[in-house]
């Protein structure tokens, strides 16, 4: 939040990749529901009500701290160092600096909560959207 804030988190090319953040409370609901009496092991994915995409998220994060919305930069760039740190990864077994946050800015990261709302009545309450 900060670097939205600060300017320095942009928008990596149109932004249409797709993120699916959530809110603590939701989180800790969905925890609460694992641990639930009679529940067996399993493993859940747990998230916010729906994905949202990079640019409309990063739009709400600056909403919300009052900044301006995040600039945009040229996704091409970001696309070649990928692929570098994947060429140099397969030789030398080490990823280039920085490259989970350029990671974040292009990859998308949509969870299927199906199992979680079936098996335990799960429901995220808390989007992006303002109430």
């Amino acid at each position: 939040m900060r670097s939205v804030g600060r300017r320095r988190l942009p928008v990596t090319g149109a932004g249409v990749n797709w993120h699916h953040p959530a809110d603590v409370a939701d989180i800790v609901e969905g925890l609460a529901l694992c641990a639930g009496p009679g529940r067996r092991s399993g493993t859940y994915n747990l998230a916010g009500p729906e994905p949202v995409q990079l640019r409309d998220l990063l739009g709400c994060i600056a909403e919300e701290t009052g900044a301006s919305r995040p600039r945009s930069i040229p996704a091409t760039p970001i696309d070649w160092y990928l692929r570098l740190n994947s060429a140099i990864e397969r030789h030398i077994g080490r990823d280039l600096p920085r490259v989970a946050g350029a990671l974040f800015l292009t990859s998308d990261r949509q969870l299927d909560l199906t199992r979680a709302r079936r098996e335990l009545g799960f429901e995220p309450k808390i989007g992006c959207e303002r109430p």
